[in-house]
């Protein structure tokens, strides 16, 4: 595998997570986003790594991820603050119910003695 292919999958696989947080967002989910910072933080060091000239063309690819990351820096503060207008008006335990539908928990079922 080339040091250029690499580059590739790796990019395509920051791209690949984020469409798939853009698809849970935007189908009204709520998603972490636990492993990009790791995966674009591998990326960077390793074009850093790269020869000027290899390194170079992969610019315009790496602008148009950092477009993809503001989209969904974006998206997630939309939907952050839809949520909390949503649940603003609810008491403490309205709202942890309504944070536990959300999230899609489970609660625990009431035996049928209580």
């Amino acid at each position: 595998m080339t040091q250029s292919a690499s580059a590739q999958q790796l990019i395509q696989g920051v791209q690949d997570y984020i469409r798939n947080a853009m698809d849970i967002m935007e189908s009204g989910e709520y998603t972490e986003l636990t492993g990009l910072d790791e995966r674009v933080a591998e990326l960077c060091s390793y074009v850093q790594n790269l020869p000027v000239g290899e390194a170079t063309q992969y610019t315009k690819q790496l602008e148009e991820l950092t477009g993809q990351l503001d989209k969904l820096k974006e998206v997630m503060e939309e939907h952050k603050d839809a949520v909390q207008s949503e649940i603003s008006g609810l008491s403490d335990s309205q709202q942890a119910s309504h944070a536990y539908a959300k999230s899609g928990a489970l609660l625990p079922k009431k035996s049928s003695e209580e």
